[in-house]
This record gives C-alpha cells, structure tokens and sequence, in this order.
C-alpha cells in the first residue's frame, strides 16, 4: 500500500515538473498613458504570441482592471522556485526595443505572462529614473500587470524573472526642456503682508513649480492655470524684511525672480503715554495714527493686568482704534508697533473697595429663557462687572445704569438645569448671588382610582422646560403606562395614557423631568357591581351590519369591552352618564367571536355571529309607470330575517324615494317613489353590500307632450318660445323656429289665484329689472310679459340679495297674475331671453 502512494506522487511531481518547463513567460506592453506603444518584434517567437494577445489591448488600458493575485506569500514563492529548479521557465520578449518616457509621472503597464503560481520578480535598476510596481495577477488578461513609472531623467534596465530564466527591457526617461517666461525678474515690496501676483507662461500640460529661497521673507502659493490671462498665476506675499529669490522651474528650464522686501519706518502716534484704571473691566480706546496701508500691532506686556485689542481702521477719526481692558490690579506696558517704530504707554489698574449692594444673594429659575433683573448698587463712576460661573445655567447681560432705580440693572437669563455663581464685582468689592434652575411637573391630579380592570385614564402633565418627562409605573400589573402625547388642545401640555391591570392594589406612577419628580398614586378597587345587558347572543348577516347593545351598570361604575376578534366584529362604547352604555358592534367578516363586558370585578359573555348565508330582497312589482308629475307609488319589499333594506334612486329628477320602514300588516317594509320628471329611474333596495334588488319606473307626462305640440302652431321673432298653462301650473321654453320647436325647459310654476288670475293671449317680452317689492315681499329678476304681468322668482324677504324666501309655493294658482319662478328659472329668463321672444299663455 505504501509503495502505492509513493508511485503516485512520483507520478504527480513528474507531471508538475513537466507543466513548469512548459510554461511560457510573456512580456507585453500595456498602452502607456502618453500614448506611446512597442514595435512588435518580427521574430517567430513574437508572432507566436501575438495571436494569443489579441483582444486584451483594451483590457490593459484599464488602471482600474480586476487584479485578484492568487496566493504568493513567501512559502509560496519559495515552493515555486524550489520547483522551478527541475527546469527553466521559457521566456518570451515580444519586443527588442526599449521603451521611452517623455513626461515625469507617466507610468507603463507591463504584462507578464507564466503559469499563475510561478510569480514572476520585476526589478528596475536604477529606481531614481524608473520604478517599478509588485506584480499582481488578473484574471482577465490570465497574465500578471507590473506598472513602470517615470520618476526622473536616465535610464533603467527593467529585470523580469521567472525561475531561472530572465529578461531585460530597456527604458530611458527623456523630458524636453519647455518654454518659461515670467512677467517680471525682481520685484520690491514695501509691507509686510502686500502681495504680487507673478504671470507664468508655459504650457499648459506642464505645471510650473515656485519656491522662495526664504519664507521669512517672501512666501508663495501654489500656481494656479488662468485661461484669460493664458498662464499660471502665482501669489507673492511678504512677511518680513530681507532678499529672497523665487525660483519658477518648468520641465529642465528655470526663471529667477529676484525679491526684496523692505519696510521704512513710519510715523507713529497715540493718543496718550499713559492711563491708569480703576475698575476690572474698565475700557479705554487709544486712537493710534499712522498710515493706513501700515496695521499697528499692539501688545501687552501682562494680560492678566491689561488685554489689547486686535486695532481696527476708523475713517472719522482717521487712524487706528484699540481697546484695552482692565482686568486685575498690577501694571502692564502696552507696546505699539508699526514697521521700525514704537511707542509704548505705561498702564496701571488700581481698584480700589467701593460700597457695593445687590437687591439679593439667590434665585431659582424654572424655565428656559426665563429673566430676573438684579438692581446693584454702587457709585455711578464704577461701573459694575457680573459674570456667570456656568453660562450653560445662566447668562448675565451687561449691567445698565437706571437713574430711577439709582443703580444698575443687570438681566439674569435661564438656559439650562443646574446651579450656577453669579458674580458682581465694583472696584475690589465682590458680591456672589446663588443661581438655581430647577424643571417644575405640573399633572392634573395627585392620585385615581380604577375600578375595571382595563379601564383608562389619560392623566394631564406639563414640565417648565417643554421637556418630555420620564414615566415609570411601580408595578406595571396595577398600572401600566401606555403612551404619552402632546395634548392637542392645550399646546405645551401632554396626555398620558394610564391603564388598570388585572391586579387590585396600589401602584405609583413616577415622572421625572431633569432633577424634578412628581408621584402619582393609582389604586385598583375592583368590586362586583351590577351589570346587565339586554341580549344573550345576536347574529349579524353581512359585513357592515350595526347592532347596538345596551349595558346597565349600578352605581355608574366605568364599563369596558372588548372583542376576542375584532376581524369578525368591532366595537364602540359610549355612555349617557346615568350608568347606561351602549355599545355599537359592527360585523366585519363571516365568523365567530364573543363580546366582554366588564365593570368592577363582574362581566358579561355575548356571543355573536356573522353569518356567511346569501340574502334575498323580493319586491312586489317589478316596476310602475306614472302618468304625471308629483304622483306616488308605495312598493312592498321583503328580505331574508327581515332585515331592514336602505332605498335610493338612480335618478331623483325623474323620481325619488321615501323610505316607510316596516309595515307590521303586510310583514314588509315599504318605500314610496314620487315622480319629479319624465323619463326613467330604477328603485334599489340593498342590505349593505350582501343584496340587493331593483325596480323600474317611468314618468310620462301628457301636459308636457300635449305642450310640445301646440308649440308648433307658434313663431318667434327669436331663437326662444314660452308656452305657459295656467291648469297645470307649467312653462315650457323651447328653442329653434316655427313648426320645429325642440323643448329645452319644463318648469313648474304658480300662476293667478282665481280672484286675480293671469291673462291669457299671445304677448311678447318687453322690459326686465333686478327687483320690485310688492307689500312687505320682494320679487327678483322680473321679466314683463304685458303690462304687469310678469315672470319673476318667488315670495322672498325685502332684502339686498335673495336670502331668505317667505313664499316658495309651485304648482298652484296663488298669484296676482304674475308667474312665479324657482330664482334660478327666473334669473335665466332675465339673463338669456332677447326682447320681442313670444309667451303663449292658456
């Protein structure tokens, strides 16, 4: 067995020898990134390879190619090496010329092609002109990618090796020296500070490199392409007094600017040598006169006495302005400088005790943003000084003298929790005040008592910062929290949402707000109540069908209930206030479930059902055709368990329909259809979305027909018609010519009572008006049809616009002759009907 696997390793170790010494190593040239490319070498080994290259010059373009090396750590490499030694690796060059660089920065891709666990080893020997990346392997090209990079000018010999075969690609880095021009060799400057902005010619590709032989004395930026100005802008700044030389390089070519800055002395003057202080935070502001261009630098010899200022130009008073601050008792030499020259002013704090007093030593605050003024007194002259201990608690505001308060006032504002100094300070006097700020909760009660388990109570709460407290029940089996909520119509306050537990006890509710706390008490007392409800069970028919139950409970003890599954049926409760609630359940889908009622420690069980079964509405007619307007009709409907069934029209201005409810006689329910119109409609009676069943009406109106007719027999000297019958109460208004009349309107109308009827005849519209009164109504949009009589709307109260109607009537003789209108008829008339249209009146 032994000798077995000795003989296939054997066998395994000769064939891997044999793979290595097939192996073939190629190197090819990648395009380089200036465009540059490799002659191929016209020996056979070279167009051997080429075909095999084919279709990966795209790929090596890539920088960004997948490179996943296989494994080549260093056992690796070793083992690889150490097989390779039973063989040389045959390597392959696709070309004898060298490669030439001609821009620093440029890199090549090399690709190197052996067996992917025969890493290769790329060397450069001189590293100064070109270096040379590690070798990694990517499966795209089935090769490793080595990229040259051109570093300086020389040349390099690129050593590839693979076993112990190797190849050399020679390399010469060669970068053309390139056109320089500056705008200027020298320049002086005369402020530290000013600057110059040098124009560098080149070209564009190549980017020129500024350096200052001295920072100290000149600095430079970095050059900047312009395209307007076709060149580099490059910024000189000075900083100090010397020569420096600004070195511009482009490629091999150089420029030399040469710098000078050199600063005169300038006349300076302040406006005093000295000044003595007498209160820490005491100001003054010396004015310092020099030129513009030349910014003073003042400095104080000790900060702890006396802080400057950074000086700031003022144009009223033409020169320099600085302010110094006393800050403790000492002396301190306040140095000005402008270029060479400089003044110094001799300062001194001396601050003497002075009488101080402040309206109080402590004060607590409860809300952010919340002020307390604090009077201080003291002598006019001395101005106080108050400063907070922790301006995240409190901030002071400076101090204001008010006269009619004989002191200063100073405004303490709140900012956040904590405790907080506020320090007064008047010469060498100091007073402390004591500055809290404590959150306050305010709740809308101190304790509750649930007595049914699942009852809730939304507890009112506010904090003085707007904060949102923390809430936390002592035994979540008493009492639970379940939620907390702005409260919509107190703004700034919240609801939280209490609930009672199965368990009867005491639990205590804890909100903490910042350092603040409150406790609520809760107390669980569930005793047994009376309670009743009216129905043992129900069956519910159709999904959306409503039934309500009534509960009765003594003593008015809270009721509470709930669905097993609301999916079957949901429930709302809602009660009177005299221990009566009704709960309104409201099928949802076919199934089963029970209904809990609870209050105290009693409950009620209600088992109810939503029937899956199909429902049936029949009706005793299957239409009805009615011969007139204003007619009714009654249909008699019957349904499966005699469910009450809803009525609607499809169109209520041909008919509409009253709902009669159950008749007890004919074990029905009822509905009566009124005609309005001709035409048709159909009567719907439906039980939800479970049945429904329709029948058919029709409105034929003999007057109508009768009128249409006789208004052929007329002619108008316009495109309108009116026919008015004064028996049916009706106008009819049609539209077209002579012996082709088509009916546009039908309206009803009140004519003439019997003692003032309306004339009869053939007339023709005349004047028309907004509104007449008559007694104490008035009558809009009137229209004359002959003398007095008019149309114009109905009885309506003597008011600007119609608003209120007195008399509404239709379809009567009521009138004093004139035919009354709904206001909209009326006001078409008015609108839209021409003078001379004729009105035939029977």
């Amino acid at each position: 067995m032994k000798s077995k696997r000795r003989k296939q390793v054997t066998t395994l170790l000769t064939a891997a020898v044999a793979f290595a010494a097939a192996a073939v190593l190629t190197i090819m040239p990648a395009a380089a990134e200036d465009g540059g490319s490799l002659t191929p070498q016209s020996s056979a080994s070279s167009s051997a390879v080429q075909p095999a290259l084919q279709g990966q010059t795209q790929a090596k373009q890539e920088n960004s190619m997948d490179s996943s090396q296989p494994n080549s750590s260093s056992q690796d490499t070793q083992d690889s090496q150490t097989a390779d030694t039973a063989s040389d690796v045959q390597v392959t060059l696709d070309t004898v010329e060298p490669y030439t660089f001609t821009e620093l920065g440029k890199r090549y891709t090399v690709l190197i092609r052996t067996k992917p666990d025969r890493w290769p080893a790329v060397v450069s020997s001189n590293p100064s002109a070109v270096t040379v990346s590690n070798p990694t392997w990517n499966a795209k090209v089935q090769g490793y990618l080595c990229t040259l990079t051109a570093v300086g000018e020389g040349n390099a010999q690129i050593q590839v090796q693979a076993g112990h075969t190797q190849k050399v690609l020679e390399t010469e880095v060669k970068v053309p020296p390139v056109q320089l021009w500056t705008d200027t060799s020298s320049y002086t400057f005369h402020t530290a500070g000013q600057q110059y902005t040098v124009l560098i010619r080149t070209s564009p590709a190549v980017k020129p490199i500024v350096v200052s032989s001295d920072t100290s004395v000149v600095t430079t930026a970095a050059p900047v392409w312009n395209a307007g100005a076709k060149g580099y802008l490059c910024t000189l700044t000075a900083v100090g007094e010397g020569n420096a030389q600004i070195q511009v390089q482009a490629g091999h070519t150089q420029k030399v600017i040469e710098t000078e800055v050199k600063i005169p002395p300038v006349q300076l003057w302040t406006d005093t040598s000295s000044y003595t202080f007498h209160t820490a935070g005491q100001q003054y502001t010396v004015l310092i006169r020099t030129s513009p261009a030349t910014k003073p630098i003042v400095v104080s010899s000790d900060t702890s006495v006396v802080t400057a200022a950074a000086p700031v130009w003022n144009a009223g008073a033409k020169g320099y302005l600085c302010k110094l601050t006393a800050v403790n008792t000492g002396n301190a030499q306040i140095q000005v400088q402008a270029g060479h020259t400089q003044k110094v002013m001799e300062t001194e704090v001396k601050i003497p005790p002075v009488q101080l007093w402040t309206d109080t030593s402590s004060y607590t605050f409860h809300t952010a943003g919340q002020q307390y003024t604090v009077l201080i007194r003291t002598s006019p002259a001395v101005k106080p000084i108050v400063v907070s201990s922790d301006t995240s608690v409190v901030t002071a505001a400076a101090p204001v003298w008010n006269a009619g308060a004989k002191g200063y006032l100073c405004k303490l504002t709140a900012v956040g929790e904590g405790d907080a100094e506020v320090a007064v300070r008047a010469g060498s006097s100091e007073k402390k005040i004591a500055v809290r700020f404590v959150t306050t909760i305010g709740r809308d009660t101190l304790a509750y008592t649930f007595h049914t388990p699942g009852q809730t109570y939304h507890m009112g709460l506010s904090t003085s910062t707007g904060e949102q407290p923390q809430i936390v029940s002592s035994d979540p089996d008493v009492v639970k929290v379940v939620f907390t909520v702005p409260n919509p119509s107190h703004q700034g306050f919240l609801l939280c949402k209490l609930q009672a537990g199965e368990k009867e006890g005491t639990a205590d509710i804890t909100i903490t707000a910042g350092r603040a706390k409150a406790v609520t008490t809760i107390t669980n007392d569930f005793r047994p109540v009376n309670l009743s409800i009216d129905t043992s069970s129900y069956t519910f028919y159709y999904p959306g069908q409503r039934y309500t139950v009534l509960a009765t409970v003594a003593d008015n003890t809270p009721a509470i209930v709930s669905s097993e599954d609301l999916s079957v049926v949901s429930q709302q409760l809602k009660s009177d206030g005299n221990g009566r609630w009704l709960i309104q359940l409201v099928a949802q889908r076919s199934g089963e479930t029970k209904i809990h009622v609870r209050a105290g420690s009693s409950e009620k069980v209600l088992p109810v059902k939503v029937s899956d079964e199909r429902l049936t509405i029949t009706a005793n007619a299957s239409g009805h055709t009615f011969y007139g307007l204003g007619q009714s009709y009654t249909f008699l409907f019957h349904t499966s368990h005699n469910l009450a069934p809803q009525f609607s029209s499809s169109n209520n201005y041909v008919a509409v329909v009253q709902n009669l409810g159950w008749n007890a006689l004919q074990q029905g329910y009822q509905c009566r259809v009124t005609s309005r119109g001709t035409g048709s409609a159909s009567i719907s009676a439906y039980i939800g979305s479970a049945a429904r069943t329709s029948v058919s009406v029709s409105v034929v109106n003999t007057d109508e027909s009768q009128m249409r007719q006789r208004a052929q027999q007329y002619s108008s000297s316009t495109k309108y018609l009116f026919l008015v019958n004064t028996s049916t109460h009706r106008v009819g208004v049609y539209t077209g010519q002579s012996g082709n009349w088509g009916q546009l309107h039908y309206w009803a109308c009140t004519t003439g009572a019997s003692a003032t009827p309306t004339i009869h005849g053939v007339f023709h519209i005349q004047s028309r008006g907004y509104y007449f009164d008559s007694g104490s109504v008035r009558c809009f949009y009137y229209t004359q049809i002959y003398g007095g009589y008019m149309f114009h709307s109905v009885l309506y109260a003597q008011t600007a616009s119609p608003s209120q109607v007195v008399d509404g009537r239709l379809g009567q003789a009521l009138s004093h002759g004139c035919i009354r209108l709904q206001l909209e008829n009326a006001r078409w008339i008015y609108m839209y009907v021409p003078f001379g249209t004729t009105v035939v009146i029977y």
